[in-house]
């Protein structure tokens, strides 16, 4: 992963105030993280940071199993 994607990443953690906007609960290297696009890249969405949440592994499969959603959490 390059520096550029790493900083990316490290931005959309700190905004989400490195929660997971699916469960709501601390994102950390334990337990990981997914790079999810709201609107999926098919469907027309972009790699850019306004259209991308970071979610735990397990949120991201859950969210992509029963065809739901992820919202932009709004910091407090």
């Amino acid at each position: 992963m390059g520096r550029a994607m790493k900083r990316h990443l490290l931005e959309l953690w700190k905004k989400q105030e490195g929660l997971c906007p699916m469960c709501n609960q601390p994102m950390t290297e334990d337990t990981g993280w997914a790079n999810h696009h709201i609107v999926h890249k098919t469907k027309g969405g972009s790699n850019k940071a306004e259209n991308r949440a970071l979610v735990h592994p397990n949120c991201h499969k859950q969210v992509h199993a029963k065809k739901g959603s992820v919202s932009k959490p709004c910091p407090v």
